[in-house]
């Protein structure tokens, strides 16, 4: 079973960077790259071009660093300026803190990414080239590497069995799919608040896939920490039993390991997590184990969730 992410997932259009003195947490500097400076692929891309920034003559004065790196951002242009974190002003937070709180103007599903990285001022020459002249020696740029992670999280249906003590159950069908409490919103380092929830995403149908087929087809939310709110993936189904033709649905709150809470879970959505529900309906009653894959959707460190769900 592949856990891993898909090529949407792994895809970044461009990138701003943005590198802050850790301590005062001020701006130094900073580049918005796109392309053609973006290069690469299968998820490890390279930014053609240098950042220039002043730092001390004096070693000792020399501050530790913060990298901050926001991916796959809207494009600004006239197709999705208007939901571009480009066109609304990602590049004139002067302040780490400025930065963290700057809300997204993209939807879950545009898949922005967020990573940072820190090079204590011992580092310096371990990451960079340092010169008095504003016209670096190119073969003396050293590269450095940032881990980006999803700010969304996504939410698929694994596999679907029925199963009937009364009759031969085949034809089983997702009919349509969609999430409750859906997050639309969110900030680059931060949560927002309740107000920013929807009551429900689009309802997906079959035909509005390429694969024609929901089962694995990935819903994407920004992160819920509120369980007054639940996050909860829904779903119609059909299948024939003996033949004559039966519909159904079912309801499954998402679920976040927690080892603090006596459940073994929280009923909250993580960023960066992907949830793979395995579900079971045995006589009408629904069944699900949630699988929760963490660190850009690897399953090395997948955990199960057994859960029932509601249904009709």
């Amino acid at each position: 079973e592949d856990e891993s992410a898909n090529s949407n997932e792994v895809t970044v259009k461009n990138c701003y960077i943005a590198i802050f003195d850790q301590k005062s947490g001020n701006l130094l500097g900073s580049h918005l790259y796109t392309a053609p400076e973006v290069t690469g692929k299968d998820g490890v891309y390279t930014l053609e071009k240098n950042i220039v920034f002043k730092v001390s003559g004096n070693v000792v004065e020399r501050p530790d660093l913060t990298i901050v790196a926001v991916a796959n951002m809207n494009p600004n242009d006239d197709t999705y300026g208007s939901q571009s974190s480009i066109r609304h002003g990602i590049q004139n937070c002067y302040t780490y803190g400025n930065l963290m709180g700057f809300q997204l103007s993209e939807t879950p599903n545009v898949l922005v990414k967020v990573g940072e990285l820190h090079i204590a001022s011992s580092e310096y020459d371990k990451y960079m080239h340092i010169t008095p002249s504003m016209f670096p020696d190119q073969d003396k740029i050293k590269p450095i590497n940032i881990s980006v992670k999803q700010r969304a999280a996504a939410i698929e249906v694994n596999t679907l069995a029925i199963n009937s003590s009364v009759g031969k159950v085949e034809n089983c069908k997702i009919e349509t799919i969609w999430l409750e409490n859906m997050v639309l919103n969110t900030k680059v380092g931060q949560y927002l608040n309740d107000e920013d929830y929807i009551t429900e995403s689009a309802v997906v149908k079959p035909e509005n896939t390429a694969s024609k087929n929901l089962l694995n087809y990935r819903l994407y939310t920004y992160g819920n920490g509120n369980e007054s709110n639940k996050t909860a993936v829904c779903f119609t189904y059909s299948y024939t039993l003996d033949g004559k033709s039966e519909t159904g649905s079912c309801r499954f709150t998402i679920k976040t390991p927690e080892t603090t809470k006596g459940s073994g879970y929280s009923e909250t959505v993580e960023a960066n997590h992907l949830y793979k529900l395995d579900v079971t309906i045995t006589n009408g009653t629904a069944t699900a184990t949630i699988k929760c894959s963490v660190n850009d959707w690897v399953d090395n460190e997948t955990i199960e969730i057994p859960v029932k769900g509601t249904n009709n």
